[in-house]
């Protein structure tokens, strides 16, 4: 069985992006929708019918790869909302005589790009074949031709001893509310010469403030850490706001039935009586006293820390 290699690259969800080695990659999709169909890169320009329908047709795309991909790697069939489609590509997959081996499959140019393949198969004579699972209601040849081809070179850079035989697309969706569309399209991959030259000129199209950005990105471990920092945050903002409300509907219950301590085998509650309480006011005091105020002054180390907070 070919063993695929690891191409070190990291993807990060929120916010997305790939990362090499400390270092920010850009997805080859949006070169492909600058040259093909531009409007598609600001969806906030497009007409609310139309940016209400890509939306609703995306999140029915992500969850159809993700069952693919759990249906490959853990061999879960039911239990995904998607068992028409995973019926689907079990029977694609057996009319091609394709042996699906990896699944959202990192790759990577070294350089600039990198991008998850959706599907790596071997065939029947044990040949490398690439699909990409496609949900939308329409195909694009000239879309996946350079889409593919592109992920043939990253495939080819990150695995120098496996070759690329060919590659298919399979076009799969069964709204509900739609008529279901189940086919495959045997894709015609562009030259390599086509495809270098093609993401050279999207190199190219990029500022020079982009690129910049691209070098001095967030490195990888601190883009995680900041995410799960905020994961973090906002669930002890949540919970604090949730400990308050308690305790102020706790406090009203205590005054309603009289009570000033309870406990359990899970809490101790204690009601404290409202008081006047003291504090000194050392800002005013330095300001009108500044040499008694020094001879009393303090100094001590501070170890040093980071400060966090939620945009």
């Amino acid at each position: 069985m070919i063993k695929l290699r690891d191409s070190g690259v990291v993807f990060i969800e929120q916010p997305r992006g790939y990362w090499l080695g400390g270092r920010k990659l850009q997805g080859i999709t949006k070169a492909i929708q600058r040259a093909l169909n531009p409007e598609m890169l600001d969806l906030d320009n497009l007409p609310a019918y139309r940016r209400n329908n890509t939306i609703v047709a995306g999140r029915y795309g992500s969850k159809v790869h993700k069952a693919i991909q759990k249906y490959i790697e853990e061999d879960e069939y039911f239990g995904s909302g998607c068992v028409n489609e995973l019926l689907a590509f079990t029977e694609f997959c057996q009319a091609n005589g394709l042996t699906p081996i990896a699944s959202e499959y990192l790759v990577t140019d070294y350089k600039h790009f990198a991008s998850a393949i959706d599907i790596v198969c071997v065939d029947s004579e044990g040949k490398v074949v690439l699909v990409d699972t496609k949900t939308s209601r329409s195909y694009n040849k000239e879309h996946c031709s350079i889409q593919l081809g592109k992920y043939r070179e990253m495939f080819e850079l990150v695995n120098p001893d496996y070759k690329v035989s060919r590659a298919l697309v399979f076009q799969i969706n069964m709204r509900e509310d739609k008529e279901p569309i189940n086919k495959t399209h045997k894709v015609k991959l562009k030259s390599k010469k086509f495809i270098k030259e093609f993401y050279e000129n999207e190199v190219k199209f990029w500022s020079t403030d982009v690129l910049e950005k691209t070098k001095t990105a967030i490195p990888a471990p601190i883009q995680t850490l900041m995410s799960n920092l905020k994961t973090v945050k906002e669930s002890l903002d949540k919970y604090k706001q949730m400990e308050k409300e308690f305790s102020t509907r706790l406090l009203e219950e205590f005054n309603k039935y009289g009570l000033d301590k309870l406990e359990n085998e899970d809490l101790i509650i204690s009601k404290r009586n409202s008081y006047v309480r003291e504090s000194f006011d050392s800002k005013r005091f330095k300001e009108d006293h500044p040499e008694l105020y020094n001879g009393y002054r303090k100094e001590s180390i501070v170890n040093e820390s980071i400060a966090i907070r939620l945009r």
